[in-house]
């Protein structure tokens, strides 16, 4: 099935983000805590300030580790949900709206990133991490467009600190 491009009658506001979100209703035993919405702030990043990945095409890849895009987001909610077992992290769920000129170019240019990347590197607080094995994976069908793919994040190495290994 090929992607659309419908624009959305209406972008959707903070509170519609916040209330479009899965929550303890939806995962049962798992516990929910906001990142970003629900009065806290955005923490999107200024795109100048972004480090850069190489090669440039593959940026809106990286964006999405970072739950940004290229593009200003109208609204953002950004969840993590615990464990039931363990309370550890098990999944992160974000969620943003785009001005309506905006979203389709969002979703267009992470289906280019995924076509025509296979890897990629960045460097972030001094850390150079490496993303590979980009896969596409079949597209769920919801919302207006929806684009799946999987990637490994490859940690870098940590040498030991004085009195340790």
């Amino acid at each position: 099935m090929a992607p659309t491009t419908k624009v959305p009658a209406r972008v959707l506001g903070q509170r519609e983000l916040e209330q479009a979100g899965i929550g303890a209703a939806d995962l049962k035993g798992f516990t929910f805590n906001f990142l970003a919405g629900k009065g806290l702030p955005s923490g999107v990043k200024d795109v100048s300030q972004r480090p850069r990945p190489v090669p440039a095409p593959c940026r809106p890849l990286y964006d999405m580790t970072q739950y940004i895009s290229g593009y200003q987001p109208v609204a953002r909610v950004i969840e993590e949900a615990r464990s039931p077992t363990d309370g550890q992290p098990a999944t992160t769920i974000a969620l943003a709206s785009y001005k309506e000129t905006e979203a389709p170019k969002t979703i267009a240019d992470l289906q280019n990133a995924v076509r025509s990347c296979t890897t990629f590197t960045t460097s972030d607080y001094g850390t150079r991490y490496i993303y590979t094995d980009i896969k596409t994976q079949p597209a769920p069908h919801l919302g207006d467009q929806a684009i799946s793919y999987v990637m490994t994040q490859n940690l870098p190495e940590v040498p030991p600190r004085c009195g340790e290994g």
